[in-house]
């Protein structure tokens, strides 16, 4: 099952630091599995789309599945990348790093 978590505009100031002199939406999801070998066991993970509204729309999208069993966990990465603006191409080096290079 996946839900709608939160959407943004890159502001102007983000789209002259990456080159783009055109709208761009960031879209986050929310991705709800449940084990086929244990029901009761469920899994979340995260969608995230890019949307420019240049001459000709192009979307680009990621989706990272069985990130983690903790919900709570899944809410604190999806407001971090929320809150910076994570487009897809750099979502797994968050991922990678939010989970398995922790001290």
């Amino acid at each position: 099952m996946k839900c709608f978590y939160a959407g943004t505009f890159m502001n102007k100031d983000e789209l002259n630091e990456i080159g783009k002199n055109y709208p761009v939406k960031l879209e986050y999801y929310k991705i709800q599995s449940e084990n086929e070998e244990n029901i009761s066991k469920v899994f979340y993970g995260i969608e995230i789309i890019k949307t420019e509204y240049a001459e000709e729309v192009k979307i680009e999208s990621i989706e990272l599945c069985n990130i983690t069993q903790s919900e709570k966990q899944l809410k604190e990465v999806l407001n971090l990348m929320k809150n910076n603006k994570v487009t897809p191409v750099a979502a797994q080096y968050i991922i990678d790093d939010y989970f398995y290079n922790k001290c």
